[in-house]
């Protein structure tokens, strides 16, 4: 059982429904890639675009709202992805790496992006007893030259994670602590890394290993707590 980076909308809800039955604890079965219904909609039809018409609708893309609702206190599990900028030049894709590619490289981007395949980047979230858990495979990827402590806005492409939040807490889920970090697993695909990272989280509750900073990011280069 693996997650791969190139997987689909329906491999990776299997991924999600395979990992749910072996864990005891709560995990959102679909990719958390949209706000609100008419985001979901628009990202859903950039991505997997042939696919989409073909899939079972238990495996669409999930909004933060519907995860917000799915969470529980005892453990929840996230897996959530930045959808690109609608316009290619506005991705953080292009932003940050414009300047290394040749023009060849812009135009293969641009065909990805146009084909709802660029610019995404996944991140990992863990509730549980009131504290939220970030992994992001790029951590530390500040976007900021003050000093910590941090807050979630202050990293780039965390702001699916940063409405998640937001989203619990509008639900009544008490969120005391937040905490951040990320790396260190043998691969650079961030949706492999976040796969990798939450079978681990898993694996550490099944096994009734006590759930705390030192435990979640064994696997991490680093961690740090944020803001709240």
């Amino acid at each position: 059982m693996s997650l791969q980076g190139d997987s689909s909308i329906v491999e990776v809800h299997v991924f999600l429904q395979q990992l749910a039955a072996i864990s005891k604890l709560s995990i959102v079965p679909r990719e958390i890639c949209a706000k609100d219904s008419a985001t979901l909609n628009h990202n859903q039809s950039l991505r997997d675009c042939a696919e989409a018409e073909e899939m079972a609708p238990s495996a669409a893309f999930e909004t933060v709202a519907g995860a917000a609702r799915l969470s529980r206190q005892k453990g929840t599990l996230y897996l959530l992805a930045t959808p690109p900028n609608i316009i290619f030049e506005q991705t953080n894709l292009y932003q940050q790496y414009t300047s290394e590619w040749t023009d060849e490289e812009k135009e293969s981007h641009r065909r990805d992006h146009q084909a709802g395949l660029g610019a995404w980047h996944c991140c990992a979230a863990f509730y549980h007893q009131r504290t939220v858990y970030l992994y992001d495979p790029t951590y530390p990827n500040l976007n900021t030259a003050s000093p910590p402590p941090y807050q979630i806005s202050q990293f780039r492409n965390l702001g699916m994670a940063r409405l998640l939040v937001n989203k619990l807490r509008a639900k009544r889920q008490v969120v005391d602590h937040i905490y951040l970090g990320g790396g260190g697993n043998d691969t650079d695909v961030c949706r492999d890394m976040c796969g990798v990272w939450l079978q681990h989280v898993v694996d550490l509750v099944n096994r009734g290993t006590e759930v705390n900073c030192d435990s979640i990011y064994v696997l991490a280069e680093g961690y740090e707590k944020l803001a709240r």
